[in-house]
């Protein structure tokens, strides 16, 4: 028999709710303070900071997050547990403030230690867990103890704390984090908005989205949303205008929508709009009798708050995320309010794959790591992803449209979404693992990593721009629009449908589901025809050499049959969902274990039994501990699984354990429970500590990691915590446990631990100590394994370095060069950085930077080098280097170095190295290869080292013995394609002081391809500088013949990409025996080395860059195009490449805006002239217009003086003249 619940089984009456416990148990001392650790905005950095505020700045609707009770993760859980007492027992929000926010006790305290300070209190949560609060930046200042500062970030002027906020110690434990003592927007809204759709692709309308996604049926049924509510949060008023003309033209039932402002009107934002149009139209469009109520705030997770708080409709969706790595993990609270009322909360999963922390990125390439976005990567969130039409043919589009614009005939098959090659952008559907939240007991089942980590997206819908992009009003005119913006709100409508069944099929009392991701895993195990598995396509976005994540080339997941982190458990057929949702014979599931009773050290063995009429039941058993806490999952085999758990991951909690069936095609869900007790000492107390999540990956951001600390106690006898370390190193016990003290059959939780390990993968062992009130101690230890790279910090900054460090006097040199070294500036966070000074002591060199390193562009992770001289004049001494830029997020990054000027050597040595050059290379990843070089000495024996610059890669081993040196490259871990760095061998009291060899190590060389050499790519000569276009000849240099489509350039074409010095060179076109590339603005004068990979098949060459190379595009004649003649006082246009670096900065590959100002174009920062038959010619237009990439028009006129006949066009750039073009003069 199928099963099915009575409405209102487990609801229980307020009166029956527990109620909650005082947690603030001193007085509250204003005097004696705590700092909230993570409170500081990631870009509240001094390199940003433009002083303080003025005091009396208004700080309106800030909010103070509270802790909400412990036992909130167990009900939640339980909420979703079939058989459970608490499944779907759904409360409203004065219900949750009562049995899990602060008791009316604690509440107080805190309303009055804000008002005491004379801060006002807007609002207080009816479910008790936030506070808004208004004040002076004053004010603020003097309760929080700490300052406000103006910070300008991306060209604009933020405020924000500049210092962690202390708050009453007494209030510790119930202060969870603030938002709102800053106003950076980190939540970006990406709409993807076009006015006319690409290569004829098909628009979707509401029809169309109905008749794929198989909603049409509900239809038919009268499942429309009526009797259903959607809340949508937006940062803007909705124009109703737009709404009313959307249903209109699509033939939808008229029905405004309620709208709702929470504090100050936000303004105009026009892309806020584009977003509020959208998700209410498409939320609207899905479920179209639901009544939509549309909250905004200056704020959306402010507006999305409010909603849940108030209990504004059991859906709700947000279509804003932000890097995780930069969000306020304590906004967690809210979702799982949310949950806890039956609120499903969905939101859109993001538009840049898993480079959500790139967003700001100046080139279409990631350099930050793989993050998830937030708040999709909450596991009280359905995170909802993208998805692509695959038609291949016509047959799935009727050629005629109905009357409201739909011609869909039946479902299209779909492929994760990806455009970032077709748009030369990262865009693409948002996914991966968070790196703050533990995985989820629920997200189990095929294709799920085993990585322990809450995994995004869960669903996905159809996202895509530039193919069958969805149709929306937007400020009076239709738009084809695309973006995970677009999945949220109709998968919410979606839900609503779902919610209008179930009641309507008495399995709900009322609507609301809550978390729904428990139940969408199980039933893609037990219906899998409710989903369409997208097993092909990806998410991949291109990435920068040697970044965090990056793998050939790729930063992203791929589709794959079951889960998948480009499009999660797929996209559905809403019919078929709506219909087997909470369908299946009954099964009961039963859990036993081997020991009921277990000490500290032992290893529980736990078996399911899983049992129904008929058919043995097959699927999936997770087993998790009532923290929420999986302790992993088995498939059945005759009915069984089984695993082992320690006894330290069960007893953190209560003992509870329970077995999720998953169900399968036969038999619905159900749940089995188990209960192991610890076995008390004969004296003292017995402590277990649990460490979530473990694996972890640490984020390298000020604040913020994903490491928490459970102590239990189970014997009975209050304990304190002593001491705690991490491989040895103390970790305060004030900082991170609140003093230490662990109640009797209580818990302790540690705030959030930072750890920034030296290398990855690497195990921290934690341990901890304790002592009871007798003086009995007892220790525990733990072993943290760190999974994966850590990243670069996600913050700009630079290092400056020299070679050698303290340099000697060369008397034998030139006198313009007797002090010679290198500086080397690398920047380490993964930003691009354009430099702006350099000083030397009181010397200002910053005129002279694009002549020192070659370009004032620093590369992410890269590095630039200068040779520097110093001549006779000068006197032996310190000098200090000062070099600063400007990031891609317009902060200021700097760095300082010190070198030490000495006398020469007394009777120096000299210095000779075996080899000029070393060049490795292995034909794949895993292998390794070796080579060795002499290092010698001649009338002397001073004492030497060798010293990588700027720092050593991983993948590089170099030791040296008896004048001997050997280098080992390991491919281990790298992929394909050409590394290189540079050696110094350094010897106070010789002559030279120091040599650099270059190094270069190729990955997947191979004799199928080769380079026969490279040439300017206007006068085909032996000349190069950093932005030009650059012409490389050989063989099987690519598969075909592809141009370039548009702009910016591509950074791959038919699987061929290149790199100058490991960053990324874009193309023109590429063939078999030529390609056309742009060499990167980044790239330092002096060696290079330029490296084509073939679809795995890697070869490189050696060429030298220069400051400028100019060359003039020419006709085979050598005649200047597009104007081969002309006469005095005509106005001529010539093109050329190789003037180098450009002001205002343009991105490689990258061409101005269309209209651009003549005066905002970007030209050569070095003097451009011009001569005709050696006559210096006006140039009345020098720039880069838009339109082109790496090429540069200049506009000049024919003086008089010039002879007629065919006369010599000559360019100089700085110093340097190009070869001349032909011009006949008439």
């Amino acid at each position: 028999m199928r099963n099915r619940l009575l409405p209102g089984l487990f609801l229980l009456s307020a009166a029956l709710l527990p109620a909650a416990q005082d947690r603030v148990l001193t007085k509250v001392d204003h005097a004696r303070t705590v700092r909230m650790r993570g409170q500081v905005h990631s870009n509240a950095l001094p390199q940003f900071d433009r002083g303080s505020v003025d005091p009396g700045m208004a700080i309106d609707h800030a909010t103070v997050l509270l802790k909400p009770d412990s036992s909130l993760n167990d009900f939640l859980a339980n909420q979703q547990l079939p058989g459970s007492p608490d499944y779907h027992r759904f409360l409203n929000s004065d219900e949750f403030g009562q049995r899990f926010g602060l008791s009316s006790a604690d509440l107080a305290k805190v309303v009055s230690w804000l008002q005491s300070e004379g801060l006002k209190v807007d609002e207080v949560a009816r479910g008790r867990h936030w506070i808004t609060f208004s004040g002076t930046a004053a004010q603020a200042a003097r309760t929080f103890h700490t300052e406000f500062h103006r910070f300008q970030v991306e060209g604009r002027m933020h405020f924000g704390n500049a210092g962690e906020p202390a708050i009453p110690a007494a209030l510790e434990s119930v202060v969870g984090g603030f938002t709102g003592l800053d106003d950076f927007a980190t939540h970006v809204a990406r709409p993807l908005p076009q006015t006319n759709l690409i290569g004829g692709a098909h628009g979707l309308s509401p029809d169309d989205f109905a008749t794929i996604y198989n909603i049409s049926p509900l239809y038919a049924a009268g499942i429309d949303g009526t009797g259903q509510k959607i809340a949508i949060a937006g940062e803007v008023n909705l124009n109703l205008t737009d709404v009313r003309s959307f249903r209109n033209t699509f033939g939808l039932p008229a029905n405004d929508p309620d709208v709702i402002l929470v504090g100050r009107d936000p303004g105009v934002n026009n892309n806020a709009l584009l977003e509020a149009d959208l998700d209410v139209e498409y939320a609207g469009a899905v479920a179209r009798n639901a009544k939509i109520v549309y909250v905004y705030a200056a704020d959306v997770f402010t507006a999305a708050r409010y909603a849940i708080d108030q209990n504004l409709a059991p859906v709700l969706s947000v279509s804003f995320g932000a890097c995780e790595a930069f969000s306020q993990i304590s906004y967690r609270a809210v979702a799982q309010q949310a949950n806890a009322q039956g609120i499903t909360f969905l939101v859109a999963s993001g538009d840049l794959g898993a480079a959500t922390c790139d967003h700001a990125s100046p080139v279409p390439q990631a350099s930050k790591g793989a993050h998830a976005s937030f708040p999709a990567d909450l596991p009280e969130v359905t995170s909802v992803g993208g998805t692509m039409f695959n038609e291949g043919d016509s047959r799935y589009w009727s050629n005629n449209s109905t009357a409201s614009t739909a011609s869909a005939l039946s479902y299209i098959p779909e492929v994760a979404w990806n455009e970032s090659a077709s748009l030369s952008s990262l865009t693409s559907g948002g996914g991966g693992p968070s790196q703050y939240f533990s995985k989820p007991f629920w997200q189990a089942g095929p294709g799920v990593p085993d990585d322990r980590f809450r995994d995004t997206p869960d669903v996905a819908l159809a996202s895509a721009l530039g193919h069958d992009p969805y149709l929306v009003m937007w400020r009076g005119s239709l738009v084809a629009v695309g973006g995970t913006s677009a999945a949220a709100p109709a998968f919410a409508g979606i839900v609503a449908l779902l919610n209008q069944s179930l009641v309507g099929r008495n399995l709900l009392a009322r609507p609301g589901l809550g978390n729904i991701n428990p139940a969408l895993y199980r039933l893609a195990q037990s219906d899998k025809d409710a989903f369409h598995d997208i097993t092909s396509g990806d998410n991949f976005v291109p990435c920068v050499q040697g970044s965090a994540d990056c793998v050939n080339g790729s930063l992203g997941y791929a589709a794959g049959p079951g889960y998948d982190m480009a499009t999660g458990l797929g996209s559905v057929d809403a019919a078929k969902l709506v219909a087997k949702w909470g369908n299946g014979d009954a099964s009961t599931t039963t859990l036993s274990a081997d020991a009921t009773k277990v000490g500290a050290g032992d290893t529980v063995n736990l078996t399911a039994t899983v049992k129904g009429v008929g058919a043995t039941p097959t699927g999936t058993v997770t087993f998790v501990t009532s923290l929420d806490f999986a302790l992993g999952s088995a498939q059945l085999a005759n009915g069984s699984a089984s695993i082992s758990a320690t006894a330290q991951s069960i007893l953190a909690g209560d003992g509870k354990v329970y077995a999720l069936y998953s169900g399968d095609a036969v038999y619905g869900s159900s749940v089995g429970a188990t209960t192991i007790a610890a076995t008390p000492p004969a004296a003292g107390s017995l402590v277990f500590v649990t460490v979530t999540p473990n694996p972890t990956n640490v984020v390298a951001v000020v604040g913020q990691a994903p490491l928490t600390v459970v102590f239990s106690e189970k014997a009975g006898v209050a304990t304190t915590l002593t001491s705690a370390t991490a491989n040895g190193s103390n970790l305060s016990i004030s900082s991170f446990f609140g003093g230490g003290s662990i109640p009797a059959n209580g818990t302790l939780t540690s705030a959030p631990l930072v750890l920034a390990p030296a290398s990855v993968p690497s195990d921290y062992a934690l341990h901890f100590t304790g002592q009871d009130a007798d003086g009995t101690t007892w220790s525990r230890d733990v072993t943290l394994h760190v999974a994966s790279s850590p990243g670069p910090g996600l913050v700009p900054a630079i290092v400056l370095s020299s070679s050698p460090a303290s340099v000697e006097q060369n008397p034998q040199a030139d006198p313009s060069c007797q002090w010679s070294h290198q500086i080397t500036v690398r920047e380490t966070g993964g930003y691009y950085v354009s430099l702006v000074t350099l000083r030397q002591g009181s010397n200002d060199l910053s005129s002279n930077i694009q002549q020192l390193f070659g370009t004032t562009r620093l590369a992410p992770l890269g590095s630039l080098t200068a040779n520097i001289c110093l001549n006779s004049s000068n006197a032996p001494g310190n000098r200090v280097y000062q070099i600063a830029g400007v990031s891609e997020v317009s902060s200021t990054v700097s760095s300082s170095l010190a070198v030490n000027y000495t006398g020469p050597a007394t009777a120096p040595a000299t210095l000779a190295v075996s080899t000029k050059a070393i060049n490795l290379t292995v034909a794949d990843s895993g292998q390794s290869n070796s080579a060795t070089f002499d290092v010698s000495f001649t009338g002397g024996s001073p004492q030497w080292n060798v010293n990588v610059l700027p720092v050593k890669p991983a993948w590089l081993t170099v030791t040296s013995s008896a004048g001997h040196v050997t280098l080992t490259a390991s491919a281990a871990g790298l992929s394909k394609g050409v590394y290189n760095t540079t050696l110094a061998i350094e010897a106070a009291g010789s002559l030279p002081q120091s040599m650099t060899l270059p190094v270069t190590f190729a990955v997947g060389s191979s004799s199928g391809i080769a380079i026969g050499g490279v040439a300017h790519g206007a006068s085909f000569k032996t000349a190069f500088a950093p932005g030009m276009v650059l012409s490389v000849f050989g063989s099987n240099l690519a598969p075909a013949t592809i141009l370039a489509a548009s702009i910016p350039l591509p950074l791959s074409l038919a699987g061929v990409s290149a790199t100058v010095n490991g960053v990324s060179a874009p193309f023109y076109f590429v063939s078999r025996g030529q390609i056309n590339l742009q060499v990167p603005y980044e790239t330092t004068a002096g060696a290079a080395v330029l490296a084509i990979n073939n679809n795995g098949q890697v070869v490189s060459l050696p060429f030298t860059i220069s400051t400028a190379a100019p060359g003039i595009f020419t006709a085979n004649d050598g005649t200047l195009v597009p104007n081969a003649t002309g006469k005095v006082g005509d106005t001529l246009l010539a093109f050329i490449t190789g003037d180098g670096d450009q002001t205002p900065t343009l991105a490689t590959g990258a061409t101005p805006a269309a209209g651009t100002a003549v005066s905002r174009l970007p030209k050569a920062r070095l003097p451009v002239s011009i001569t005709i038959g050696g006559v210096p010619a006006p140039v009345v237009f020098n720039g880069l217009p838009s339109g082109l990439a790496g090429v540069t028009q200049l506009n000049f006129t024919v003086p008089n003086g010039v002879g007629s006949g065919v006369q010599d066009v000559v360019v100089t750039v700085g110093s340097v003249a190009s070869p001349a073009a032909k011009l006949t003069i008439q």
